[in-house]
């Protein structure tokens, strides 16, 4: 039985289609992570203009096809209606509310701005592969047999051309696009150039940060630390041996971006009693840098490594016995920031948690040497914000202003406790949890796990004191885990009065 097409015209615009659909699909992977050099901005733009092409072209094959649909409707069958109907659906649904709410979310990761998680990116793609099973399934719909009126041959010839076409597109589109050319976004930091400069990194001792990296292109930049093994106060009248990063507790903060190489000096004082290292969990490397870095009083140690993960990460000491080192206080914090940078917040400060484990009870007075059963045992006597029970109180209070907005960087040196970070009398609007690029929104403790981090963003609304806590409370009132952030400023009796 010879076979032929009702309408050659609505096949030939179904190849066409297909062809658009399967090119613009296969060629945004590619113009995100396989051009070199090209940078996450110019990646979404791209990714925009392509869907946005497509999806208006495709909206007129929908207004021609129904046209011709109706014109032949006689020819038709209620299962080619119906199938093109849900594809025609799909696409209005694309056109006016998917593409708009990704674009505004693409808008806002290209400028550097947190955006909470969303399934809608899957259900584009979802939307995606039923349109592809549709079309196909309307195309075969289009051929019949001989009892057909015969077609002319020029529309036929029309049809053939263009099928070939769209196949060739589909064909081209697909090359080099296999699974195991798939790009992530770790490979695709490693294609990131940097632009010749470099850059010393300023030492900021905390609870400051160093200025954000904002826009800035990939650099070379340059950290210098130093382990100085030191005497300083942990309680009011109580003294600790301290071995440190730059002489805090904790160490000084790293600040870099996506792309950028950092080479890292790593000084050992000559006045210090042990070697030490460092290990970055922001490096992907073995030990995280500790292999390369292992130095003895008076000599240093320098590697490079690329940053290729955004988000915040902690560094400590990784000498054996790794856990003494690390509960003598030696360990901080590196932010790797996304291309663009952070959102624009109007503080920003540094805390983290320790517990520290003495021969003295909490409180003793005096010199207080380091108990290696206590910690084995995991019962600290101290646990404190940055190495001191006073570290954010009284002059060294957190101070904002009623109205401003705060992102605090806090990690959990450990050794060995869990943090459930608390700011009382305030939700933090956005924690990225973990450190990492989950964000959860409104929420009033997080956990911190020993050897983690997480940033916290909220608004302070109101002026007042404002209480930072280890909400394992006992920690907070009973062993130091306390620190206050005062905001001064003008009330606001819309979010809270306090009546008489």
């Amino acid at each position: 039985m010879k076979i032929n097409t009702k309408n050659p015209f609505i096949l030939s615009a179904v190849f066409f289609w297909l062809g658009i659909f399967i090119s613009v699909s296969f060629l945004e992977t590619p113009l995100k992570f396989q051009v070199p050099g090209i940078t996450l901005p110019v990646a979404l733009e791209l990714g925009k203009i392509m869907f946005g092409i497509s999806t208006n072209l495709q909206l007129g094959l929908v207004i021609l096809i129904s046209f011709m649909l109706l014109k032949g409707r006689k020819l038709h069958t209620k299962a080619e209606f119906i199938t093109f109907g849900i594809i025609a659906i799909i696409v209005l649904a694309q056109k006016f509310w998917m593409l708009p709410v990704l674009d505004a979310r693409a808008d806002l990761l290209s400028a550097g701005k947190p955006i909470p998680p969303t399934n809608l990116h899957d259900y584009f793609i979802y939307a995606e592969l039923l349109k592809l099973v549709l079309l196909l399934a309307f195309g075969i719909l289009q051929f019949q047999s001989d009892k057909v009126k015969k077609l002319k041959s020029n529309n036929m010839k029309l049809s053939t051309t263009l099928s070939v076409l769209a196949i060739m597109i589909a064909v081209v589109s697909c090359k080099d696009n296999s699974p195991n050319k798939s790009k992530n976004g770790e490979l695709y930091a490693e294609t990131i150039k940097t632009d010749g400069t470099i850059e010393t990194h300023p030492d900021v001792a905390p609870p400051f940060v160093p200025e954000p990296v904002g826009r800035r292109k990939a650099k070379k930049v340059i950290v210098h630390l130093e382990t100085i093994e030191k005497t300083g106060e942990l309680a009011n009248g109580t003294e600790y041996n301290f071995w440190t990063f730059n002489g805090t507790v904790p160490g000084s903060f790293i600040r870099a971006r996506v792309g950028d190489e950092i080479e890292l000096h790593l000084k050992n004082n000559e006045n210090s009693n042990f070697p030490h290292n460092i290990d970055l969990h922001a490096v992907n490397g073995p030990g995280g840098g500790a292999e390369a870095t292992f130095v003895a009083p008076g000599k240093e140690a320098v590697f490079t490594f690329k940053a290729l993960n955004p988000g915040l990460y902690v560094y400590h000491c990784a000498t054996a016995p790794v856990g003494m080192h690390i509960a003598n206080g030696m360990y901080g914090l590196i932010l790797i920031e996304p291309e663009g940078g952070l959102s624009k917040v109007d503080k920003e400060f540094y805390i983290m948690q320790g517990d520290f484990y003495t021969k003295g009870s909490f409180g003793e007075k005096g010199l207080q040497e380091f108990d290696i059963d206590k910690a084995i045992a995991e019962t600290p006597d101290y646990v404190v914000f940055n190495g001191n029970t006073g570290a954010l109180l009284g002059e060294n209070e957190l101070k904002v202003n009623a109205g401003e907005t705060v992102r605090l960087f806090v990690g959990n040196g450990g050794p060995n406790l869990t943090s459930s970070f608390h700011v009382i009398g305030e939700i933090f609007d956005r924690v990225y949890v973990e450190g990492g690029s989950q964000i959860n929104e409104s929420v009033q403790t997080t956990s911190i796990p020993a050897g983690g981090a997480v940033i916290l963003e909220f608004k302070v609304d109101v002026p007042g004191d404002y209480v930072l806590v280890d909400h394992a409370i006992f920690r907070a009132f009973h062993k130091g885990a306390l620190g206050i952030l005062k905001a001064t400023g003008e009330e606001n009796p819309n979010v809270f009065i306090k009546n008489n």
